[in-house]
């Protein structure tokens, strides 16, 4: 991709909008994300807040064995922006992909887009790195022993983290299309960082783990379960685009009442759906979910009829249904509210009547 010094200036400025050169080629901008950045344990390291963090803990206080957070989500968050090489061109239908995972990009629709950080959730995934996490744990460890005048003791009771390279591979794309010339698609894939954090670890003098006293069982009455779901849409109701596919994403949120619960969800439309997904919600509250994004086709048919150039709507939907996310966990089910939608491809939306008044 061609990054002129003038390019880069206007990008780290955000001010892409008023650019005034004629530039030969598309200009996408992708780097990661800058994360904050929070103390873990007591060895003086630090792991993400909003990046991905793969958490392992020992199940015999000698080495570190299992992975804790694999039923989880993982956060990752990557700076994007983008000039159309051509003044007539708008920068259309942006998205960043990880791990399978699309994550639709905001802040489209001019011929430029300000460079801006876009954070978001993916499934958990192993990295793409020489070790499991397991081993990447009791490697560091030994490698911190071998270099201080610290025991294994010393460190696994503490809990510490390591940083791998290049462990996810993070896609940013988008069109440029519009006027005379015919529309591009530009990409930049980069390499991002996982950040390994082994737990600390209660290691008696003999090596073996402490025995962790019994919880007095509690003769209180548990309070019934309680689970319930809720959706929102990008774009819902009457929904007419000039390019298809028309693309809706959807978002929601799960509430549980008991900590610890286990839950299946699944985004269902007419004639689709989503992946269905399996996680553990540790506290009780409310969890986001794994977004889904719905790409909505023209619908094939004999003679294909487009809205008339003064604005009249089609007479039929390209696709209309009610998208509902369902949720099933041990003991019952639950859905949210139904969000309507009707589709009309390669039309414009219908333009209100204005009335004239006399003086």
């Amino acid at each position: 991709m061609l990054r002129t010094s003038k390019t880069a200036a206007l990008l780290g400025a955000g001010i892409l909008a008023i650019a005034t050169a004629t530039f030969a080629d598309t200009v996408m901008n992708h780097e990661p994300g800058t994360y904050k950045m929070t103390k873990f344990g007591d060895s003086g390291d630090s792991i993400p807040l909003n990046g991905p963090v793969i958490h392992v803990f020992s199940k015999d206080g000698k080495s570190y064995t299992t992975i804790a957070n694999d039923n989880e989500n993982l956060k990752h968050a990557s700076r994007v922006g983008g000039i159309c090489g051509r003044r007539s061109h708008k920068f259309k239908s942006p998205s960043i992909e990880v791990a399978g995972t699309s994550h639709v990009v905001g802040g489209a629709g001019g011929h430029a887009m300000q460079t801006h950080t876009e954070s978001f959730e993916f499934p958990f995934t192993l990295p793409d790195i020489s070790r499991k996490p397991a081993a990447a744990c009791n490697f560091e460890l030994e490698k911190r022993v071998a270099q201080t005048n610290k025991t294994r003791q010393y460190w696994m009771s503490r809990g510490f983290a390591v940083r791998y390279e290049g462990a996810y591979e993070a896609k940013f794309s988008a069109t440029c299309s519009g006027g005379l010339p015919r529309a591009t698609y530009e990409a930049e894939t980069i390499k991002t960082p996982v950040w390994i954090a082994c737990a600390a670890t209660e290691v008696s003098s003999d090596s073996k783990p402490n025995k962790l006293k019994a919880k007095p069982v509690s003769r209180a009455k548990q309070m019934p379960m309680k689970v319930t779901a809720k959706l929102e849409a990008s774009q819902k109701g009457n929904i007419y685009t000039e390019d298809c596919p028309a693309r809706v994403t959807y978002t929601g949120s799960i509430f549980v009442s008991r900590p610890n619960t286990q839950v299946s969800y699944q985004i269902t439309g007419s004639g689709w759906e989503s992946p269905e997904r399996t996680i553990t919600i540790e506290k009780a509250g409310t969890r986001k979910i794994t977004s889904w994004t719905q790409y909505y086709r023209e619908k094939e048919t004999d003679t294909k009829s487009i809205a008339a150039p003064d604005g009249n709507a089609r007479k039929q939907a390209d696709a209309s249904g009610s998208a509902i996310l369902k949720v099933k966990y041990k003991g019952g089910t639950a859905q949210s509210e139904a969000i309507p939608y009707k589709v009309f491809c390669n039309a414009a939306a219908p333009r209100r009547a204005v009335i004239k008044t006399a003086d």
